[in-house]
């Protein structure tokens, strides 16, 4: 007996029995049973299970090969009605298929429209088409200008070293920044100078002691009231003789010391007389 069923014709090849199944139909414990894919696969069991091996471009869905394709940069798969692709990695999902989407490791890459988009990590941004360190802190934000880190600090901050950190010089300046040394520079208004990192008024009460306080530049000098003199106005002047005072006090001296010659003379001659007088 040589029988397969009403769906096939059945062959012996020597003593083994063939089944040529119709078409839909495979052999499967001797008879040709159904087992169809579609046209764009082939069917098989294995054991009681139907499995379909489908061509290039197409993937099992409800017991038949449907087109799904992603292109040679993804996997195809069906979530429900949606069509679905698994992107390998450097690629995403763009109109139906995986094309090329990179932004490095440090991002994520993403189409707006027929637009690249890199959404970068924290203290990265994108410059050329891919997420570049680029840290300026907290107080700040970084950007690339001419291919070069740039850092726009917040108010009340500056650059240093490559951060935005905190650079106030008080409320009578007029901006604060750091030199190449990294020293902080006080800009300060009209009248005010640095002092210790902050701008405090150049004449106070205390600058000229008797005297009024000038500005000069960044510095002072103090106008001393008459009679004082010194850096602060803080020595009293020593007071001087005039020329006429001089000359009096010159011929006092003179006569002063004739004085005293004549007193000494007339002593010294009123003793010898004394001792003449006795003899």
């Amino acid at each position: 007996e040589c029988n397969c069923g009403d769906n096939g014709k059945c062959r012996f090849n020597g003593y083994e029995k063939i089944c040529l199944c119709n078409e839909g139909f495979i052999e499967k414990d001797g008879s040709c049973q159904e087992c169809n894919c579609g046209d764009n696969g082939k069917c098989r069991f294995n054991g009681y299970e139907k499995i379909c091996l489908c061509n290039k471009g197409f993937i099992e869905k409800d017991g038949s090969c449907q087109e799904c394709n992603c292109g040679d940069n993804g996997k195809c798969r069906f979530n429900g009605y949606e069509k679905i692709c698994l992107c390998n990695a450097g690629f995403i999902e763009k109109d139906g298929s995986c094309q090329e989407c990179n932004c490095g490791d440090n991002g994520k890459c993403r189409f707006n429209g027929y637009e690249k988009i890199c959404l970068c990590n924290a203290g990265f941004i994108e410059k050329d088409g891919s997420c570049q360190e680029c840290d300026c802190g907290q107080l700040g934000k970084c950007t690339f200008e001419y291919g070069r880190k740039k850092c726009i600090c917040d108010s009340f901050t500056s650059e240093k070293n490559g951060k935005c950190v905190e650079c106030d010089c008080d409320k009578n300046s007029k901006s604060c920044h750091f030199d190449r040394k990294g020293d902080k520079v006080c800009n300060c208004t009209s009248g005010y100078a640095q002092v210790f990192g902050i701008c405090e008024a150049i004449c106070t009460e205390d600058k000229c002691k008797h005297g009024k306080c000038e500005i000069v530049g960044n510095g002072f000098k103090c106008r001393c009231s008459e009679g004082f003199t010194g850096q602060h106005c803080e020595e009293k002047v020593q007071a001087k003789l005039s020329k006429q005072d001089l000359w009096m006090v010159l011929q006092l001296s003179v006569v002063f010391a004739i004085f005293i010659l004549l007193s000494g003379m007339f002593c010294f001659w009123t003793r010898i007389l004394k001792k003449i007088s006795k003899k």
